[in-house]
């Protein structure tokens, strides 16, 4: 009788979720309080880039591809409204203006951090795909001395 392990495995865009959580959280403490919890800020931070990576280890290259594109256009909006100013958003919309600006940091940190993390496993997984290849080129040119 053979012995079988089953192991429950959580979706990758649970995983994906689940860091950019992490990310932002990470950018809220790090923002609200002085460095009180920086340590705690980093750790959250490294357990989000290590969920990012077994994401970018799972999916094809054209999707993460598209992921890090996503993640930096969404970076892009938020920074416009940085460009406004996060006081001047906290006073437009109807809710604390405290609570804005911590989610419009924490938003920010999860999108930055989220696409650089994943742009960076994009192209670590490029690099290692060309250093794959071998040179056709290479191959033909070589003069092979044949002692029969």
């Amino acid at each position: 009788m053979r012995d079988v392990k089953y192991t429950q495995t959580v979706p990758l865009w649970t995983v994906f979720t689940l860091s950019l959580a992490c990310f932002a959280v990470a950018g809220f403490i790090d923002t609200a309080t002085a460095s009180a919890y920086s340590l705690t800020a980093g750790v959250l931070v490294v357990s989000g880039v290590y969920g990012i990576a077994r994401v970018a280890r799972a999916v094809s290259r054209p999707l993460l591809a598209r992921l890090s594109l996503g993640l930096w256009l969404v970076f892009i909006a938020i920074a416009a409204v940085h460009a406004i100013g996060l006081t001047t958003v906290g006073a437009v919309v109807p809710a604390p203006t405290d609570g804005v600006v911590a989610t419009v940091v924490g938003l920010t940190w999860a999108t930055l951090v989220g696409a650089c993390s994943t742009t960076t496993f994009l192209g670590l997984r490029e690099y290692a795909a060309s250093s794959q290849t071998t040179v056709v080129e290479d191959i033909v040119e070589q003069e092979y001395d044949y002692d029969y």
